[in-house]
């Protein structure tokens, strides 16, 4: 079975598992004595997948154990992946505090609901300045600002390193696959 095979099949039987532990485990605070059947899966469908699971593992282990690369391949890409929603998280609050700040555009948000987004948070903008000035006449306010504490040109720059860096450890990590498939 390919890598990519065996990592999906994990991922199906973790979820099934996942989903069917919750069922049984919500079945059995439920029902109090076992007068009544168990509709539904069973603790022996669960210890069922829990041993397809395990051997789906083992199989996937011995696919990396031939392959030592591949198994920091892998650790490197999950540390960037997190590393990399970090980033995005960081700088999407960044983007949503500060008002002066231009939306950052790229291919995915191009679309017609994130301009129309933009655009009523322009009206309300407008609206907000038009009623601070009707109120300001009497009152000299300067507003205060809130001002990232980071340097939003360098994250960003770096959260683009961290993007491009994961996607080259993927690229590297498909044809890894490929070859060691090829081997099997």
């Amino acid at each position: 079975m390919k890598l990519a095979e065996l990592n999906r099949a994990i991922m199906g039987v973790e979820r099934r598992l996942k989903r069917d532990y919750r069922r049984v485990k919500d079945t059995v605070m439920v029902e109090t004595h076992a007068t009544q059947g168990l509709n539904g899966p069973t603790v022996r469908d669960l210890e069922r997948m829990l041993r397809q699971l395990q051997r789906l593992k083992v199989n996937r282990a011995r696919t990396l154990a031939a392959h030592p690369e591949m198994v920091e391949l892998l650790a490197r890409r999950r540390a960037l992946r997190i590393q990399s929603k970090m980033l995005r998280d960081l700088l999407s609050r960044v983007w949503a505090t500060v008002p002066s700040a231009p939306p950052r555009f790229d291919a995915a948000s191009l679309n017609s609901e994130v301009w129309l987004r933009m655009q009523r948070r322009k009206r309300e903008l407008a609206a907000q300045r038009r009623l601070q000035a009707t109120q300001e006449r009497s009152l000299k306010v300067v507003p205060l600002r809130r001002r990232p504490t980071v340097e939003v040109g360098a994250l960003q720059q770096h959260a683009d390193q961290v993007a491009a860096e994961l996607m080259a450890v993927e690229t590297e990590l498909e044809r890894l696959g490929w070859q060691a498939d090829q081997l099997t």
